[in-house]
C-alpha cells in the first residue's frame, strides 16, 4: 500500500525528465513497443507509466505476510501491499496497517456494531488505511470526518450520501489553524466546495469534481452575472460572498478595529461564529448565556449559562431539523427525528424506541451499553 509513495515518486522523476528522452509528440508511436498487457484480478493498473507515458503497467496486490520491499527504487515496483496492508521495514512482509480506521474497523467486526439499527456504518479506509470522508448513522445522516475519523463540518441525510466527498471541509481541517472560516473557500452544507467562490478583487464560478468552469466578475460588482450564481443559495450573501453572519462578524470586526486604532479597548464584544458554508455555528453565545441556533441564525428557544455550555454541540437538534426537512423520511429517519435532546441541544446518552432503550453516543450513533 506505502509501496504506492515509492511509485509516484517514481512517476514524478519520469515526468521531470521526459525532455531528456526527446518525448516528441509522437515518440510512443515510433519508437516504443509496449510489453503484451494483461493485469490479473486484484492487481492495479497504473496508466502512462513508462518513459514518456508511453505504457500502461501492472502492480500486483501483496497479501497478509508476503515479502515486500520498499526500498526499490530503481525501477517501478511490480508488486505492492494490498488495501488495509502495509509494508514492515524491519521485517520485509506486508503487516496490517495500525490507523485508526483500521482499528476501528477490526473493533467494529469484533463487537458485531453492524447488527445495532442504529449504529453507524462500518468505517471505510482508503488504500494508506486512513478514513474515507464520510461516516453515516445507518439509513438516517452522514457526516463528514478528517483522514484519522473525527467528526468535521458537513452533513446530510443519508439518501444523498453519494454527492458528498467532503473535500471542502477536509482541506480546511489541513490548513494551518491561523486561517479562519472568514478567509476560506466557501463550502456547501454537505461538505463540498460551492461553485460560486470569491477571492480577493474577483468572483468566480469554481471547477468542481465534474462540472465545467464558467465565468469571472469582479468583486463587490454582482454576483448574479455569473453562471454558478444560485438563488437560492446566494439571495441573501453580499457582493463579495458573505452571507448574513459573515456580514455580521464583519461589521463588528470594522467596528472593533475603528476603536482599537483609536487606542481604546474594546471588552465584551460577542462575535458571531460562522460555519464554512457562511451559516451560523450551532452554539452561539452573547454575555453570560449560549444557546443553539439554526443555520439562518435563530434560536432554538432555550439557553444555558457560559458554564454549562461546556461541551454543548446542538448536534441533536440540528439534526432533527435536517430531517424535519426531508419529505421522503424512511423507517429509521422517522424513528431517529424522535431522539430527545438534552437542554443544551446534545442527544440524551439514553434513547427509547419503543418498548427499548438503546444507548447513542454524542454523535447520536447507537452504541453499546458498556463502549
Amino acid at each position: 500500500m506505502f509501496t504506492r509513495a515509492i511509485i509516484v515518486a517514481f512517476l514524478i522523476s519520469c515526468a521531470l525528465s521526459q525532455h531528456r528522452f526527446g518525448c516528441e509528440e509522437d515518440f510512443c508511436a515510433k519508437k516504443v513497443k509496449c510489453p503484451p498487457f494483461k493485469c490479473v484480478s486484484g492487481s492495479r493498473i497504473i496508466e502512462n507509466a513508462t518513459t514518456c507515458g508511453c505504457c500502461h503497467w501492472c502492480v500486483k496486490a501483496l497479501e497478509l505476510d508476503d515479502h515486500c520491499d520498499v526500498e526499490s527504487l530503481s525501477e517501478i515496483p511490480t508488486k505492492e501491499c494490498g488495501p488495509g496492508l502495509i509494508c514492515d521495514k524491519k521485517q520485509s512482509k506486508c503487516v496490517y496497517a495500525n490507523t485508526e480506521c483500521m482499528k476501528d474497523q477490526k473493533k467494529y467486526d469484533e463487537l458485531e456494531y453492524s447488527k445495532l439499527p442504529f449504529g453507524k456504518t462500518r468505517p471505510e479506509c482508503d488504500d494508506f488505511g486512513y478514513y474515507k470522508p464520510v461516516v453515516c448513522i445507518n439509513d438516517v445522516l452522514c457526516y463528514c470526518v478528517n483522514k484519522q475519523g473525527k467528526r468535521i463540518f458537513g452533513t446530510d441525510v443519508a439518501s444523498k450520501k453519494d454527492m458528498m466527498h467532503c473535500n471542502c471541509s477536509r482541506d480546511f481541517d489541513e490548513f494551518p489553524r491561523s486561517k479562519s472560516v472568514d478567509n476560506f473557500l466557501r463550502c456547501l452544507p454537505n461538505g463540498n466546495y460551492g461553485k460560486l467562490q470569491c477571492t480577493g478583487k474577483w468572483c468566480y464560478c469554481m471547477q468542481d469534481v465534474s462540472q465545467g468552469a464558467g465565468y469571472i466578475a469582479k468583486a463587490n460588482t454582482t454576483l448574479e452575472s455569473l453562471q454558478c450564481y444560485d438563488e437560492t443559495l446566494h439571495n441573501d450573501y453580499d457582493p463579495m460572498l458573505r452571507s448574513k453572519c459573515l456580514q455580521k462578524r464583519y461589521k463588528l470586526q470594522q467596528e472593533i478595529k475603528k476603536y482599537e486604532d483609536q487606542t481604546v479597548t474594546v471588552i465584551g464584544v460577542d462575535l458571531p461564529e460562522c460555519e464554512l458554508d457562511g451559516s451560523y455555528a450551532p452554539v452561539q453565545c452573547k454575555n453570560d448565556r449560549c444557546y443553539c441556533v439554526k443555520k439562518n441564525g435563530d434560536k432554538f428557544g432555550f439557553s444555558v449559562s457560559r458554564k454549562e455550555a461546556k461541551g454543548m454541540n446542538c448536534r441533536c437538534v440540528r439534526g432533527n431539523e435536517l430531517l424535519r426537512g426531508e419529505k421522503n423520511k424512511n423507517k429509521n429517519m422517522k424513528l431517529f427525528e424522535k431522539f430527545q435532546c438534552l437542554l443544551n441541544g446534545n442527544y440524551k446518552s439514553t434513547q427509547n424506541i419503543g418498548p427499548v432503550s438503546i444507548t447513542v453516543s454524542e454523535m447520536g450513533y447507537q452504541i453499546l451499553e458498556n463502549d
